[in-house]
């Protein structure tokens, strides 16, 4: 039983990166109305006062502990925390490729309006 003490320092900190994840996502780089910010602050503000209170803050993070809980049973296994590690890893993923994705459009644009405005000359 030696690593058990182990896997429950493990799960612990499994969790707790699981919850504190989105918050650290918000401490991005953000613009205009506050960006990365601005969306998690909308999305714990239940009282919609421009505010996170402490009852708020915790109801949030119980719901994601509930997300995280997939069989409901109260307790997040180590099966659950890395479903929801990867879940969240592959949104992260997906939200990166198309930030991506508009930053090479835009480039393009960029490149074929300073192309046009060359010819123009």
């Amino acid at each position: 039983m030696k690593n058990s003490g182990k896997t429950k320092w493990f799960l612990a900190a499994a969790v707790a990166a699981l919850m504190i994840a989105p918050m650290a996502h918000a401490e991005g780089p953000g613009k205009g109305d506050g960006g990365h910010k601005g969306k998690m602050l909308e999305k714990m503000d239940s009282d919609g006062d421009g505010k996170v209170s402490r009852a708020e803050f915790i109801e949030a993070h119980e719901q994601r502990f509930t997300e995280i809980d997939a069989d409901g049973d109260g307790f997040a296994s180590a099966e659950e925390l890395k479903a929801a590690w990867e879940a969240k890893h592959a949104q992260m993923k997906e939200h990166r490729e198309q930030r991506r994705d508009k930053m090479k459009e835009k480039q393009a644009e960029t490149q074929s309006e300073s192309t046009e405005s060359e010819g123009a000359e």
